[in-house]
């Protein structure tokens, strides 16, 4: 009787533990599919600002135009993308951000915070 409860333990954790892998795995792709269009506005703006660089021969208010939408495309596309993760990018137990001191881990083995397996 005793084998039996800790084998339904067992089982019910294992359970468990892969349901919120499935569903962080679920949950980091969309994090993804959301965030990579935001990625590209800040590498767009990234690249506004190189081109604005090598403009010696425009007028001033072409090189503020320039530099004021390179500014705004990065800022946007920075702000978008940490919006996008911290609203996706949640551990399904505890529903807190996987984050650590470091910064977002791409694919972590486990919750900073919980615990909980992702693999």
């Amino acid at each position: 009787m005793r084998g039996w409860f800790l084998y339904s333990l067992v089982r019910q954790h294992n359970r468990i533990v892969n349901e919120c892998a499935l569903e962080f795995s679920a949950r980091r792709t969309k994090t993804w599919q959301k965030s990579w269009p935001w990625i590209v506005v800040t590498f767009a703006g990234f690249g506004i600002g190189a081109i604005v660089g090598d403009l010696d021969d425009s007028s001033t208010a072409m090189l503020w135009s320039f530099g004021a939408l390179s500014m705004g495309l990065t800022m946007l596309g920075i702000y978008m993308t940490v919006r996008i993760v911290r609203i996706h990018y949640r551990c399904p137990k505890c529903e807190k951000v996987v984050s650590t001191w470091d910064g977002v881990p791409v694919a972590p083995k486990e919750c900073p915070h919980c615990g909980v397996s992702f693999r």
